[in-house]
């Protein structure tokens, strides 16, 4: 699984982390077979400490790998899956595309789902793609 977010997100974010929390529960010992992957989309303020932090505050921890950089390393990442993050003039807060990824074993993109679609078909998805 693959997703961007930030640290300091009031919304999409946080609930992104908790639904993969939650699906890493329900997956059961399935979990191991499925890595749990974020990109920050904040690279001036996601920092190692703030990182770990939000990792901790979401309870994720098993196979779970939160990726940050300079704004040109990310910026190559976003690109390729046609993210757009934007800091907002202002404002604590990064605008940016709402997606997760479900990728197979063989590094294919087979699924893309919106956050607010997460509880209905994401647990099934990833149990189709790990029987594999």
């Amino acid at each position: 699984m693959l997703t961007f977010l930030y640290t300091r997100c009031p919304d999409v974010c946080p609930l992104t982390a908790e639904r993969f929390r939650v699906t890493q529960r329900e997956l059961g010992a399935d979990a191991d077979g499925v890595v749990f992957v974020a990109v920050s989309t904040d690279p001036d303020h996601d920092t190692p400490e703030a990182v770990q932090a939000f990792s901790r505050a979401h309870g994720l921890d098993r196979n779970w790998h939160y990726l940050i950089g300079s704004r040109s390393q990310l910026a190559a990442v976003w690109q390729a899956y046609g993210i757009v993050a934007n800091p907002d003039p202002g404002l604590p807060t990064v605008t940016h595309t709402d997606a997760v990824y479900l990728i197979d074993r063989r590094g294919r993109e087979r699924v893309l789902l919106r956050t607010d679609a997460l509880d209905e078909v994401l647990l099934n998805d990833l149990r189709i793609l790990t029987a594999e």
